[in-house]
């Protein structure tokens, strides 16, 4: 059995203060700052974007984070170690329910993000470059590099092969 901090109040508010990273928090306000239809006055909005900025901020210095303004979440991940090393760049869409693990990079080619399905699982490690689309119902598996389209219902297993040909040095052992 795993231990999850959010059903304990005080484990939570524990690394909620030593990490300055409010999840709920965090999400919720970000989610009004970006919604175009929320009818909070902008200067609350631009109160609430500066402590999103503040908060980004120690969180890139402190854990290599960046999770930028521009990227489009439909529902906040889930993210089970936290938010350590995670980079999503600016305009990466993010589907419903995606399950986000520990350093996953996320990042933009020739200015355009990749677009994440619904129901997709990114493990630890891995890489998602480019404006490609990963469909519904993927598993992109721990260290893969991704920079094709992943059709719907696809386990990402291996990164793409690389051939390097076999080389003999003066003793006659391969290298």
């Amino acid at each position: 059995m795993s231990y999850n901090r959010y059903n304990n109040r005080i484990a939570y508010s524990l690394y909620a203060f030593l990490f300055g990273y409010n999840e709920k928090r965090y999400w919720k306000l970000r989610q009004d700052v970006v919604d175009p239809e929320c009818k909070t006055p902008k200067l609350i909005k631009m109160l609430w974007l500066i402590y999103l900025k503040r908060t980004e901020a120690k969180n890139a210095a402190s854990m290599g984070t960046a999770l930028n303004t521009g990227a489009i979440f439909e529902t906040p991940p889930e993210l089970p170690h936290g938010i350590a090393g995670i980079f999503i760049a600016h305009g990466a869409k993010i589907g419903k329910n995606c399950l986000i693990l520990q350093n996953v990079t996320i990042g933009s080619s020739k200015g355009q993000a990749p677009v994440i399905g619904d129901d997709c699982v990114i493990g630890a490690g891995a890489v998602i470059v480019g404006g490609i689309r990963v469909g519904n119902n993927c598993n992109i598996g721990a260290n893969c590099t991704v920079f094709k389209d992943v059709p719907d219902n696809t386990t990402v297993v291996t990164q793409a092969p690389r051939y390097l040909e076999n080389r003999v040095n003066t003793e006659g052992r391969r290298f």
